[in-house]
């Protein structure tokens, strides 16, 4: 190209490049698949650091307006052309029950579409593990497609993808355990509702099956013992002392009324169940034999049952109500099961189920409000957001 930049010393030279080869592609001096000379070539032609030319192409990359295609060079593309958001996330969609990512993914789409249909698309990369995510076969074609397509952001769903490997494109982070989480469900309030409404049903004993990460932040119900039956006497925001004597829990912040009496809390036992590569399928089945034991000892022991259990992921509590119908047991008669679930996706349980349900959907919008607001320089709001549930009426398979 004849063509060069006045480069000025007010502006940084990346920006003036950038704004000049805008300029020649929107008013048509460079056509549609044009190719551009290398990096090099325009540095020595212009007279200005490579850095700055690498810079400038990114960006217009980002924006559309031109494309890499490896060991042949970049090229020219019309506006026209569209954008795309790359949504990483952690399992396989072979997995079969990763109803979650494939429900978020969909709710993700359409807040795309209804920003702009014409120029924003998605991809999906998956099975992105969640420590170790250069690892991950999905990470690695997203790091290629990212230096040879147009990619504007990224949705990173329970991984922690490195802006570095892709020239810094903006991100959006949800997940419980992430630490650089931007949204992430409020499990402390799932654990701390739930506590609730059996105390409200009179519920003595309560035995929760924790499928969370032990190494993460879940925070589902911190301050309790993981090995005890009693709320500890840490610190925890739901106790406002030892579970003795006068104690009371803090009602929720938009309840009104006295704290509930210490002596009412339910004895909770806690076992946790955890698989950090193995998918849901596994998940299940953990819980479903885990659920087999504990059947037997409840069975066999007087006053065994407890009056309620709790189980954090829906998957699980499948594996949960598989067992009760393998062993054709007889839970009490007001027997609470409850589960984390999310909204909108419906699953044959085989028992009644009380859903704590979680807002996909909101959770689908956030997302994307938050990395558009990255993506055009805007203020951000507080981060990260924590997503409440709400329990939702109960599920009663027939």
């Amino acid at each position: 190209m004849n063509a060069k930049p006045l480069i000025q010393t007010v502006e940084p030279v990346h920006v003036q490049v950038e704004r000049f080869l805008r300029n020649q592609i929107q008013n048509g001096k460079l056509q549609d698949g044009e190719r551009l000379p290398s990096t090099k070539e325009l540095a020595q032609s212009w007279q200005v650091e490579q850095m700055s030319i690498q810079k400038a192409m990114t960006s217009l990359v980002r924006d559309g307006l031109i494309y890499r295609k490896r060991r042949r060079g970049t090229f020219v593309r019309t506006k026209t052309t569209q954008a795309i958001i790359g949504i990483l996330m952690k399992p396989s969609l072979a997995d079969e029950p990763v109803h979650f990512f494939r429900h978020m993914a969909k709710h993700i789409q359409e807040e795309l579409t209804a920003i702009d249909k014409d120029r924003l698309t998605s991809r999906i990369y998956e099975g992105i593990d969640e420590h170790q995510p250069k690892d991950s076969l999905g990470y690695q074609l997203f790091v290629t497609d990212s230096q040879n397509y147009q990619f504007k952001g990224v949705v990173a769903l329970f991984c922690d993808p490195t802006e570095n490997d892709f020239g810094k494109l903006p991100i959006v982070r949800y997940g419980a355990s992430l630490p650089k989480a931007d949204a992430r469900l409020d499990l402390f309030q799932f654990g701390r509702e739930t506590l609730e409404y059996c105390v409200q049903r009179k519920c003595r004993k309560l035995f929760y099956l924790r499928t969370f990460d032990p190494a993460g932040t879940a925070g589902d119900l911190r301050g309790l013992k993981l090995d005890g039956t009693c709320p500890a006497l840490d610190e925890t925001p739901l106790l406002s002392s030892p579970c003795q004597g006068e104690a009371s829990v803090k009602p929720l912040p938009d309840k009104e009324g006295p704290g509930m009496p210490a002596q009412n809390l339910p004895n909770i036992e806690i076992k946790q169940i955890w698989h950090q590569r193995e998918g849901g399928a596994s998940l299940e089945r953990e819980a479903f034999q885990e659920t087999l034991k504990l059947i037997d000892q409840w069975q066999t022991t007087p006053g065994g049952w407890p009056d309620a259990m709790m189980v954090s992921d829906d998957i699980a509590t499948r594996g949960v109500s598989m067992a009760m119908w393998n062993k054709k047991a007889v839970p009490p008669k007001n027997f609470q099961l409850i589960t984390l679930a999310n909204e909108g996706i419906s699953l044959e349980y085989g028992m009644p189920v009380t859903r704590y349900e979680m807002p996909m959907k909101s959770v689908a919008q956030t997302l994307v409000q938050i990395l558009w607001k990255r993506i055009n320089g805007e203020p951000l709001p507080e981060l990260p957001i924590n997503f409440k549930g709400k329990i939702a009426t109960v599920h009663q398979d027939t």
